[in-house]
């Protein structure tokens, strides 16, 4: 079975393509990238009067 590395060998040349969203390099598929996770909000706790 054939992984990234054996379909797109990096030739160091690591542009996107903005057109074709692939490596301008070696050609291969770029993903959009992760979102970061979320950051907790504290929130006071109400107000007992």
């Amino acid at each position: 079975m054939s992984t990234d590395e054996d379909l797109y060998p990096c030739v160091g040349v690591c542009m996107v393509d903005e057109a074709s969203g692939t490596c301008m390099g070696c050609g291969k598929p770029i993903c959009e990238p992760a979102l970061p996770a979320p950051v907790p909000v504290e929130r006071p706790a109400p107000r007992q009067d």
